[in-house]
């Protein structure tokens, strides 16, 4: 079903004490989704024309596609998480999310156990690594759930509008056919015949139910399978670009960057620890 789709792919994190070195006058767009939970002390964020102070009490889910600029004048202690969504869709939605969004920790139930498996699941207290290979099975749960509470919290107060189900159990062979033929970048006709329809009408549909165009979401599963690939394999960009069906590394390069404003290069060694 299109909704079991929202797979999540943690970066990096940890807890950190942030101070005025911290402070960026001007953010570049960054390729990841961020979680703050601040613990003590204050910070500002400002995105979209809109200044917000983070506290502890709250959990912030940020958008890093639109945050401008951040300020710690003093210090701040926050348990803090970088991840991307894997799932086109996931992505779509948190895409379209403010630069910032707040919420109660207490309402969304995120609980002192949360946070204290910031600390066990990544590398260092301090500076974020990768996903510790030691780190225990519920440590790695619980980071999930504070994650999802918080993006399910988010798309709430969004006002997301749910798919039927009709549309739905329509749409999912079309969706099976595209993850089966990612790589060889179907045509809208073929697409659009595996659910029998025709391919204006099916356009129509997919982009009403899902948000995106079908070539979008075929782009956006390839760009998620390269920083898979990116992150966790030596595989040179070369290797990369033939593994997610790009004919040239040239043209799989320049459709990276167009996604996510870095180049493949960059991006692993952004990624590296």
């Amino acid at each position: 079903m299109i909704l079991e789709d929202f797979n999540l792919r943690l970066l990096t994190g940890g807890y950190a004490e942030c101070t005025p070195d911290w402070s960026l006058t001007v953010l570049r767009k960054d390729d990841c989704f961020k979680l703050y939970i601040p613990d003590s002390g204050t910070g500002i964020m400002r995105a979209d024309g809109s200044e917000y102070e983070l506290q502890p009490g709250y959990a912030y889910l940020i958008n890093a596609h639109r945050v401008q600029s951040r300020e710690c004048s003093l210090r701040l202690t926050i348990h803090w998480l970088h991840f991307t969504a894997e799932s086109p869709y996931l992505d779509y939605l948190l895409d379209g999310l403010p630069g910032v969004s707040p919420l109660i920790c207490a309402d969304i139930g995120l609980a002192p156990a949360h946070l204290t498996a910031f600390g066990t699941v990544f590398g260092s207290p301090d500076l974020g690594r990768g996903i510790r290979k030691d780190a225990a099975p519920g440590a790695r749960c619980l980071v999930h759930g504070a994650l999802s509470s918080v993006i399910g919290a988010a798309l709430t107060a969004r006002g997301v509008p749910n798919v039927d189900t009709q549309t739905t159990l329509r749409l999912q062979p079309a969706l099976e056919f595209m993850h089966q033929h990612n790589l060889s970048n179907p045509s809208l006709e073929q697409v659009a015949k595996a659910v029998g329809m025709a391919p204006n009408s099916f356009h129509r549909l997919f982009r009403e139910a899902i948000g995106i165009t079908p070539f979008e979401y075929i782009q956006r599963r390839r760009m998620s399978l390269a920083r898979q690939l990116l992150n966790g394999s030596s595989m040179s960009i070369k290797e990369v670009a033939t593994a997610t069906g790009y004919s040239s590394p040239f043209y799989f390069s320049r459709a990276f960057r167009a996604r996510y404003h870095i180049t493949p290069q960059h991006y692993r060694r952004r990624s590296s620890p």
